[in-house]
């Protein structure tokens, strides 16, 4: 691993233990058990866009939170991840659209099934101050979005 790599995992792994150190010491000073597990759960989701938190750890997080899944962690993880996928390859298009980019109807349908779920929730972020249609899907924010594409 390079040395940028190091520093980024280091600095992720430091973000998340920060997460678990004020959502315990939280809880026992009185902040509402909705409270704290919701400020960990935002930061995870936080760390998920940037690509330091996959989204199958995210919804574990989640299943073990949750009271009604309890019984049915893997199944209540499962659907949280599928709902979280679908709802950020819908953002991406509502992004680009109200940034007046002409989105190509096999894009729209791309995203739908969309094979790389950590990338996936990536792209709504992307999609926000890219250049061009494909960049939150190449990265390459070198070009103006076309209207027309």
């Amino acid at each position: 691993m390079d040395g940028s790599r190091e520093d980024e995992a280091r600095d992720a792994r430091s973000e998340l233990l920060g997460l678990c150190r004020f959502a315990a010491p939280g809880l026992a000073r009185g902040v509402p058990r909705e409270k704290a597990p919701a400020d960990f759960h935002n930061g995870l989701g936080g760390l998920g866009r940037r690509g330091v938190v996959s989204l199958d750890d995210m919804a574990r997080a989640r299943a073990r939170r949750a009271p009604d899944a309890r019984e049915h962690l893997a199944q209540w993880a499962k659907g949280f991840a599928d709902g979280y996928r679908s709802a950020r390859a819908a953002a991406v298009p509502q992004v680009l659209d109200a940034r007046e980019a002409a989105v190509p109807a096999a894009a729209r349908r791309a995203l739908a099934v969309y094979p790389d779920a950590n990338a996936l929730i990536r792209f709504p972020d992307r999609a926000g101050t890219v250049t061009d249609v494909a960049g939150p899907f190449t990265g390459d924010p070198s070009r103006r979005p076309s209207r027309g594409s």
